[in-house]
Parts: C-alpha cells; structure tokens; sequence
C-alpha cells in the first residue's frame, strides 16, 4: 500500500485553502516580491497569479526555474525589508535549539514587511510530519506551533524582536 496516496487528496485540499487564504491576505500580484525560505517552486508555478519568488535553501534544487540563493535561513544575506513578504512552511522547527529557532524567526521579520510562517499541526491526520511520525514512532517530542505558543510573535502584521 502507497501511504502517500492516501494522504495527497487531503493535503491537495487544505493547500488550495492555504493558498487561496495567503493570497487574499497579502493582495498577491506578479509584483509581489517573496522570499520563501526552505521552500520549493513546484508551489509556486501553480500559483496564478505567479508572484516574483526568491527561493532560499541550504542546498539548490536542481532545475529549479525561479531566483535560487544558498543560505542560512538563521543569516539571510538581504537588506532589511527588501521584500513584501516572507513565506517559510513547516521550516523553523527543524533549524535546531530554541535560540537558532530565535535566529530564525528574527531573520524572517527583518527581511520583509510581512511574514508568513507555518508550523505542521500535530492534530491534523494528513500531514506529512504526522505520518513520519507514526512510522517511526515518537522518539522525540516535536515543536509544533512553537512560534505561536514559546515566542508569541508570529501575527501576519505584528513586528517584534524576539529576545535571544
């Protein structure tokens, strides 16, 4: 049995919610300038409309169609606010200890105006942290919603430096 086609049509539904819900809170345009750190462009290609994209990662995606830049997303390599929006998916629970997690989060609101960054729900069934999960067992505890719950900084408009 193929486990992931199990899940897929329940991750293709709550995507399309995401996005469509992503969408129409930051007014997204071709103009739009993203930073989307950790993220793919398979994502983004699907997009309509298309946004201008700057993908960040710590290894490149091979044929990847869109601008590429090999970093840390703890020390991104951007001036403050040179983009509109940050955008990270189920990344910054896998940056390290807490004061990399701070890094992190301190990265995202310095490098944009808003900020966009999701962490997998431990009660939603069809996730792919939840399977992974399940099949290995729960050898460690995840941090799942730690920036809402631990750092009490991630609204969509809210600017705070999150102490060190």
């Amino acid at each position: 049995m193929n486990i992931h086609r199990v899940y897929e049509p329940f991750l293709r539904y709550f995507r399309r919610r995401r996005w469509a819900m992503f969408s129409a809170r930051f007014n997204v345009t071709e103009q739009t300038r993203i930073i989307d750190i950790g993220g793919v462009s398979a994502q983004w290609m699907r997009m309509e409309p298309r946004p201008n994209v700057t993908l960040v990662n710590i290894t490149p995606e091979s044929n990847c169609p869109l601008p590429q830049v090999i970093a840390d997303g703890r020390l991104l390599p951007f001036a403050d606010n040179e983009f509109d929006i940050a955008f990270s998916n189920s990344v910054i629970e896998h940056v390290g200890d807490t004061k990399s997690q701070k890094a992190f989060a301190n990265e995202v609101m310095r490098v944009a105006q808003h900020f966009w960054v999701q962490t997998p729900n431990r009660w939603f069934p069809a996730s792919r942290t939840s399977l992974r999960r399940l099949s290995i067992g729960s050898r460690r505890r995840f941090g799942t919603g730690l920036c809402a719950t631990r750092f009490g900084a991630f609204s969509l408009n809210r600017r705070q430096n999150i102490a060190a």
